[in-house]
């Protein structure tokens, strides 16, 4: 249930305006790794999940079922050393926006991006957008997909 609630996050920041040049793919890709690239390619990580404390009997508050649920999402954003770190810094920016622009109000907790790194392997440069988010699953919505 929540990989398919980040799932949906990850195709509507695909649809985003300013990640029209990047490509988005699985973290472990072998489109990332082993070579140098051109142009900008993200790859998504889903992080620790872990399910918040929940009152007796499933309940977050006295009308409320369900379950309450924080984790992070890391956004690592390669490029080329073709491109500038000037590029990188930019475009990291617009990818932290367009991460904001498309989730829902309160799910991301804290959002950061990382200094400019490189990959001595691939001979590419990154930065990382990493994200702490919470999420609350209603309890009728647990019933039905398990």
């Amino acid at each position: 249930m929540i990989k398919a609630i980040l799932d949906s996050f990850i195709a509507q920041l695909k649809q985003h305006e300013n990640t029209e040049n990047i490509k988005f793919v699985r973290e472990y890709s072998p489109s990332v790794s082993g070579k140098p690239m051109s142009g900008f390619v993200c790859a998504v990580r889903y992080g620790d999940l872990r399910s918040d404390k929940s009152f007796l009997g499933g309940y977050i508050d006295n009308d409320s079922p369900g379950k309450s649920f924080a984790g992070t999402l890391r956004l690592r954003l390669y490029c080329g050393v073709s491109l500038s770190g000037n590029d990188l810094s930019r475009k990291s920016e617009e990818l932290a926006q367009a991460l904001e622009d498309v989730c829902a109000a309160n799910f991301i907790d804290k959002l950061g991006i990382s200094e400019t790194k490189r990959d001595h392997l691939t001979d590419n440069i990154f930065k990382d957008i990493d994200c702490a988010y919470s999420l609350y699953i209603d309890g009728d919505e647990n019933e039905s997909d398990d």
